[in-house]
């Protein structure tokens, strides 16, 4: 009995250690409506441009899908996630982001096969 005790005890500790490393966006409603048009720059950690180009958003306030354009016209897709002010990109990069206001985000990307980090902006289009 204490044996199994123990095994489920290291289960749970591993599981929690591995969710501690995963970003998470609030529960509840998101601030401001990502859905339309956005231009987006992202800056690589090095300080130089990494990519730029628009990124549309559909779906809810809350999730959806979204469609990445970058100046080389390379098309990208993923999913997106809204809770408070953050935003949560998941596809050939990872997103960390919060809202400034309706019509502005910034934060973080990761691209896990390059091994690149970097920030990112965008505005809304009009």
């Amino acid at each position: 009995m204490n044996r199994f005790v123990i095994v489920m005890l290291c289960a749970v500790l591993l599981v929690a250690c591995g969710s501690a490393d995963t970003p998470t966006v609030p529960a509840d409603a998101p601030a401001f409506d990502v859905t339309g048009e956005w231009a987006y720059e992202m800056i690589a950690a090095d300080g130089n441009v990494w990519d730029n180009g628009t990124i549309t958003f559909k779906g809810s306030a809350s999730s959806g899908a979204y469609n990445q354009i970058n100046v080389y016209e390379i098309e990208y897709t993923g999913e997106y996630t809204a809770g408070g002010n953050a935003l949560q990109l998941t596809g050939y990069l990872n997103w960390q982001g919060t809202f400034s206001d309706a019509d502005t985000l910034s934060g973080t990307w990761v691209d896990d096969q390059n091994d690149q980090t970097g920030t990112f902006t965008a505005t809304r289009n009009p």
